[in-house]
């Protein structure tokens, strides 16, 4: 009498797969670290960059988007779908959750005068390039020659090898 049934065999290795997936999600997500989200192209134009974010699924509002010197950082978050437990994905390739993404721009940029649009899922930053200004600085005349303070370094003798030796009285 046999006492294995091959037809709850394949039920076994759903369950299996299924409970794999759950285990392995978290690294499966971190082996992932490749492909950031989200994808972007940056482009160079004459007088602006014109950088494109792929966000399908990222609510507008719930973007930041931050420029300091030259980083431009953008996050926000990828809402799960409603009504749906782990337990019940059975293959996930979409990052779900907070996000954020960094990038050093080739140039400084007009910080001002950003301009961020999306439609359909697409993110388009405008950044246009700063114009570098050039500052005149006046070289004011002093009348003392005691008005300029040149700083010196005192050096104590002692810490030298040559003065420690002169005041032994050796060579």
């Amino acid at each position: 009498m046999p006492m294995f049934r091959w037809g709850h065999a394949i039920e076994a290795f759903a369950d299996l797969e299924r409970s794999l997936d759950h285990l392995l999600a978290g690294a499966a997500q971190a082996a992932r670290v490749g492909r950031q989200f989200p994808p972007i192209n940056l482009y160079e134009l004459p007088e602006a960059f014109v950088l494109l974010a792929q966000i399908p699924g990222v609510d507008p509002d719930s973007l930041t988007i931050e420029l300091s010197d030259r980083r431009l950082t953008m996050s926000g978050e990828r809402p799960r779908p409603e009504g749906l437990r782990d337990d019940q994905f059975r293959r996930r390739e979409r990052l779900l959750g907070h996000w954020e993404r960094s990038i050093v721009l080739p140039e400084r940029v007009s910080e001002d005068d950003v301009v961020a649009e999306s439609q359909d899922g697409l993110l388009q930053l405008t950044l246009p390039k700063s114009q570098g200004t050039v500052r005149q600085i006046q070289v004011n005349q002093t009348q003392s020659p005691d008005a300029v303070v040149v700083p010196t370094l005192e050096r104590s003798t002692a810490a030298t090898p040559s003065a420690a030796a002169d005041e032994e009285g050796q060579p």
